[in-house]
């Protein structure tokens, strides 16, 4: 007999990310499934829905299907995101969020860790961070992307963008009296790292 599947936290996030951007792109999970046809992807909306269930955690088998890899990068591609949208949280500031079970850091540290910026920070000391880092510098990127994520420039303004980040942290507050404003101000600040990124992008290589 078929036991319980056990969801963990990253299985459940993208259930919910699947779930939020497919509403949120007004489509119905008929029509999410013939998007992923047309990328070569055959997903039912029958399945579609079971990998939407996993959001839900712990559920009968026959109702959930877990996204694998192949299922994120079509769901990226069709939903028109990265697919750091569907595998991390829709936050990226203090909240503490789960990558496994018994692993907890920060919506910040995680896309940070995601975007190649940054080792999550496990070690005691300053000397084994630092050496951490360097490791994770060394294999995250590709050289020429890790190269010019080292000039000063380009951090000057990436710390410049999380300066900003911080701004625009609307307390809930302020998010229910002007939620239109602090959509906006958040949608602007996604779209200056959109910036950032095509500008270090354009950069000579020397």
């Amino acid at each position: 007999m078929t036991g319980r599947i056990e969801m963990g936290p990253t299985a459940r996030t993208v259930a919910a990310n699947v779930r939020r951007l497919r509403e949120a792109r007004g489509l119905s999970l008929r029509g999410l499934s013939q998007l992923l046809d047309g990328v070569g992807r055959n997903l039912s909306a029958d399945a579609i829905n079971k990998i939407e269930n996993c959001r839900l955690g712990e559920v009968n088998p026959k109702q959930t299907r877990r996204a694998d890899v192949d299922d994120v990068t079509a769901l990226a591609l069709v939903l028109n995101v990265s697919p750091l949208t569907l595998l991390l949280p829709p936050a990226s500031g203090d909240e503490r969020v789960h990558l496994t079970d018994t692993v907890t850091v920060t919506a910040g540290d995680v896309w940070r860790w995601a975007e190649g910026r940054q080792s999550i920070p496990a070690a005691e000391d300053a000397a084994a961070q630092h050496e951490r880092q360097t490791a994770y510098d060394s294999l995250t990127l590709p050289p020429e992307r890790r190269r010019l994520e080292s000039l000063p420039a380009v951090q000057s303004v990436r710390r410049l963008h999380e300066t900003l980040a911080e701004l625009v942290q609307i307390s809930p507050d302020a998010s229910h009296s002007s939620p239109h404003a602090a959509r906006a101000a958040q949608r602007r600040h996604q779209q200056l790292g959109y910036e950032i990124d095509g500008l270090v992008d354009e950069l000579p290589p020397d």
